[in-house]
């Protein structure tokens, strides 16, 4: 089978899934092609699979960068429609570049994280060429129980009812990289839809020695690989912790400038990225139960179906909660 699978790796998890379909479908003896922005050349080449030329109305980056231009005076609502607006134009212009692929060379299956599927839905439908989405994470879709605005605020809620949701429901075979003891109740999910568990992938790589050096224990403070409004947890947590016999392992990801911290103690250092970064917090843990703290302002409202509740039915963490930064750096001095 001739699979060509369109990415982009400006999307923070949304890539690594993809890859690892991508490495799946290779090692069964199909044929892989990768098409998306400049970086996707690197990891084809790592994985031993053929890319196709970049092209600069892949990277989905620069149409948020565009969205998010002189947005002063605009309501998180506002951004959020201006977002989606953009990324709308931005989507419609990928169908002229799929359809010329597609006309090129004759796949039989086309592979797309969920930004990319409404241009799929449009180029593949023209040609009677089946695709699929794979997601980043918990399921969406039919038969969820848990409303969008649970897990998307008004920044990021409009791009996704109008751009990922509607495309899900025109593909082939939707993948979800999840499980069902992580999931709210489900009922009646369309056969189309799978939950298959973890999809991870990541590059090659050794992990820092320094990882395996005998001495205090490590925290790792971790915030998204998609930068926004988060230093404040870094923040709170290195002020927190910099007088315990700890060492601090924070990983700000490639859109953040360490020198933005307000401070770095001395048992704390930061990297962008420690590869390989699955195995690496895999060490970290010790195989020891993770304490997981929802860091928030305003009331928390637990419920069944919240990831810490899940997490905690599951087995695989301890979750205590707070209600303001003051409050978080004081759990993290208690514990």
């Amino acid at each position: 089978m001739r699979v060509l699978l369109f990415a982009t790796t400006r999307l923070g998890g949304d890539h690594p899934p993809l890859l690892s379909v991508a490495r799946g479908l290779r090692d069964r003896g199909h044929t892989v092609t990768l098409l998306g922005d400049a970086d996707l050349e690197t990891v084809a080449s790592d994985l031993g699979l053929r890319a196709l030329p970049s092209d600069k109305r892949y990277d989905i980056s620069v149409a948020y960068r565009e969205a998010r231009a002189a947005t002063e005076g605009l309501t998180p609502g506002e951004l959020g429609e201006r977002i989606a607006d953009r990324l709308a134009d931005w989507s419609a212009n990928l169908v002229p570049g799929l359809t010329e692929v597609l006309t090129a060379e004759p796949f039989d299956v086309v592979v797309v994280s969920v930004f990319f599927a409404t241009a799929a839905a449009s180029a593949c439908g023209a040609r009677g060429i089946r695709w699929a989405v794979v997601r980043s994470s918990f399921y969406q879709g039919p038969g969820s129980a848990r409303p969008l605005e649970a897990d998307y605020g008004p920044v990021t809620l409009p791009a996704i009812r109008r751009l990922r949701q509607p495309a899900l429901a025109g593909a082939d075979l939707v993948l979800h990289p999840t499980v069902i003891e992580f999931e709210p109740p489900l009922s009646r999910i369309p056969l189309h839809h799978h939950l298959v568990g973890p999809l991870l992938w990541e590059p090659d790589s050794s992990a820092p020695s320094y990882l395996d050096e005998a001495g205090y224990p490590w925290v790792l403070v971790n915030v998204s690989t998609v930068a926004q409004a988060d230093l404040a947890i870094v923040d709170t947590a290195l002020a927190a912790l910099r007088r315990h016999p700890v060492r601090v392992l924070v990983t700000l990801g490639a859109g953040r400038d360490p020198k933005d911290l307000a401070d770095l103690p001395p048992n704390a250092r930061v990297e962008r990225y420690v590869p390989p970064y699955l195995r690496a917090t895999t060490r970290l843990a010790r195989d020891q139960p993770r304490r997981v703290w929802h860091l928030h302002e305003g009331p928390l409202q637990r419920s069944s179906d919240d990831p810490g509740s899940l997490g905690e039915r599951s087995g695989w963490c301890r979750v205590q909660s707070v209600s303001s930064w003051r409050g978080s750096s004081r759990l993290f001095r208690e514990h």
